[in-house]
Formats: C-alpha cells, sequence, structure tokens
C-alpha cells in the first residue's frame, strides 16, 4: 500500500479555462449550495476534498463547509457547474446500546470531509474535459488560497499548484452506464495483485457497500502555524493507507462471516483509485439480479429509531458489521464498521 503514499493528499484541484467553459447559463448564486445528485457526470472532475482538522484551535478563516460552497459558487461564475457532495463522518455521533458497542464508535468505515466535483462529461476522453482539467490544475486560482482564509496544502512533489492534484473521476452516486471505463496505469497498479481485487471479479455488475474516503490536502478554519501543520500530517498525511487497508480487512471479514456468527459469507472485493477505496459484494451479470434487491435490503441504510439514533440530518442511519456478530464479555467486540447508506450498482472495472 505504499503506493497511496506517493498519490500525497489531493486537496483542490480547480478547473477554469479562458473564457466560458460551457455553452448556455450556469447557475451562480453566491450562498447557495449545489448538491451533488446520481444525475451529474458521468464523469467529472475532482477538484476539492476538504476537512476540518481536529485538535487545531479555531481562530479565524473558512470552515471546510464554507470553503467548499466559496470554490462551488467561483467555478459557477466562471460557466463550470459544480457541486458538494459529503462523505458523512458518522463515528463520535453514535449512540450505542451498549458499552460494548460504545468502545467501537472510533471504528469508522468512512472518513469525515466535503468533496467539490465539476463538470458534467461522458467519457474520460472529453476534449473538453482534459482543457478544463489542465486549466484547474495549472491556472486556477481560487480566493481559499488566501492564507487570511486559513488554509493548508500539502505540497504534491512534480505539482507546485495548490490544485495540481485534479484528477478525472466517476460521479461516486452515479448509477447509469459508464462508457470509456478505462482505468488509468497507476489505478490498475494499485489494484494488481490486491487481496480480493475487484479486477478479478467475473461479473458485469457489483454492489458498492462501503466507502473508506481520505486525500484531505486543505485544512481551513485554522491560522497557518507549525502546530497545525503537525497535526495536519498526523491526522491525514497516511489517510490513503489507512483507508485501502481498512477496506481490504472489511472485505476479509465479509468474506468470512460465518465465522464471526453471521448466516453467511459474503463474496466481497475491493478497489482503490486515487483518493478513496471502496468494498462491494457480488457480482452479477444483469441489474436485474433478485439478489441485488436482498443485499441493498441488508447493508442499506436504515430509519433512525430511539436506540440506534445518530445525528445526521436525513433519518437514516448506516447498517454495521461487527466482529463477532453478538459481543459477549467473554468474546469482546474487536472491530466495527459503518456501511453506505445507499449501497449502488456499479460496473467492475475492466483492464483494457
Amino acid at each position: 500500500m505504499n503506493a497511496f503514499r506517493n498519490i500525497t493528499l489531493v486537496f483542490l484541484a480547480m478547473l477554469t479555462v479562458s473564457g466560458t467553459a460551457y455553452c448556455g447559463r450556469t447557475e451562480a448564486i453566491q450562498g447557495k449550495r449545489y448538491k451533488l445528485t446520481n444525475q451529474h457526470g458521468p464523469w467529472m472532475i475532482m477538484v476539492a476534498s476538504l476537512s476540518d482538522v481536529k485538535g487545531a484551535n479555531h481562530i479565524s478563516g473558512l470552515t471546510a463547509w464554507e470553503a467548499a460552497d466559496t470554490i462551488v459558487y467561483e467555478l459557477r461564475t466562471k460557466g463550470i457547474p459544480a457541486y458538494t457532495y459529503s462523505v458523512d463522518e458518522e463515528t463520535d455521533d453514535v449512540d450505542g446500546v451498549n458499552s460494548v458497542q460504545n468502545a467501537a464508535r472510533r471504528v469508522i468505515a468512512r472518513q469525515g470531509e466535503i468533496c467539490v466535483l465539476a463538470g458534467n462529461f461522458k467519457s474520460i476522453d472529453d476534449e473538453q474535459a482534459q482543457d478544463v482539467l489542465k486549466w484547474i490544475k495549472k491556472k486556477y486560482n481560487s480566493s481559499i488560497v488566501d492564507e487570511k482564509k486559513g488554509g493548508l496544502f500539502a505540497k504534491t512533489p512534480g505539482q507546485p499548484s495548490p490544485f495540481g492534484g485534479a484528477i478525472l473521476t466517476i460521479n461516486p452516486i452515479y448509477n447509469g452506464e459508464i462508457q470509456n471505463r478505462k482505468l488509468e496505469d497507476f489505478v490498475v497498479d494499485l489494484n494488481s495483485g490486491q487481496q480480493y481485487s475487484l479486477l478479478q471479479n467475473k461479473g458485469k455488475y457489483t454492489l458498492q457497500v462501503a466507502t473508506f474516503a481520505g486525500g484531505s490536502v486543505m485544512q481551513v478554519g485554522n491560522q497557518s502555524s507549525t502546530k497545525a501543520m503537525s497535526l495536519f500530517e498526523k491526522n491525514i498525511g497516511s489517510n490513503l493507507d489507512a483507508c485501502a487497508e481498512e477496506a481490504i480487512t472489511l472485505a476479509k471479514a465479509l468474506r468470512t462471516a460465518s465465522k464471526h456468527g453471521y448466516d453467511a459469507d459474503y463474496e466481497a472485493w475491493v478497489f482503490h483509485d486515487h483518493y478513496r477505496s471502496i468494498v462491494t459484494v457480488g457480482s452479477f451479470s444483469s441489474k436485474q439480479d433478485p439478489r441485488i434487491q436482498s443485499l441493498v435490503r441488508l447493508f442499506g441504510g436504515r430509519a433512525s429509531t430511539a436506540d440506534n439514533r445518530m445525528t445526521n440530518d436525513d433519518g437514516v442511519v448506516p447498517a454495521t458489521f461487527t466482529v463477532p456478530q453478538k459481543p459477549t464479555p467473554q468474546r469482546p467486540l474487536a472491530k466495527q464498521w459503518y456501511f453506505d447508506k445507499q449501497p449502488r450498482v456499479m460496473t467492475v472495472p475492466v483492464v483494457n
């Protein structure tokens, strides 16, 4: 997993091209939040991954959400449709039903972050996508870069611009068919030879059930300081490695679920890209495979109740997977993960 460190932390990658990037009008209302939906994309530019670094005193500057909204607004004023996507942090707010569950609240399957994605491209080879990406990586000059805004940026070798880590990626919640799914050599290398690699899945479709996201490279809401940067490197610097290892550990636990007290084992797979690792289950030849819905019900979120309440804004809590399934004083809880609230069917990537 050392290859993940070479990616370093991708915080922003902004787009901007001379003139207007898109024909027609792109709405840009300052203060309005434009949320990502499964209708956007399918190919988009990963512009930013923001996180409020814990441990440093908040003095001034923007919060992660304020910074994300600012980025979206700036891009939209350039004619570039941009959106925010929240990978909810669902750790410390868990109200465990007993002390054993409470002990596992620090173990999470998703790192809290706010992403900014932009553009709606049909293909990774789209000429416009390449032009906008190039502009973002080399010429975008956001107000967020101002040190007074409280931002800290990781230095990426060979990429002097704070937005040099921008990449083309697939809308993380897109449900349709993905055309021209050509994997970069780098992504192929990350997944080749890995245990439970999704590249070994023989099906056409699989169900994404867990997301381990990392790679934030900007701290917002804190003054630039040696102490803050030290905390930044400590808390986020090895995030991608940790995400990759956690995904593999979950996949192994799912494949041996019956050993931990569950009714069955699950065909689990892992896939890594530039800024996250995901876990999927199953291999299907059709999206209409009846097994998919039963797995969605099993791994998907459920309505919040007094017993499983979490601090959230949608009334839905994620399903969990524990090792063992039913902890006891003699066999205490060793691990617990939270699944994505909305599992989604995805096309199995193919190496061309």
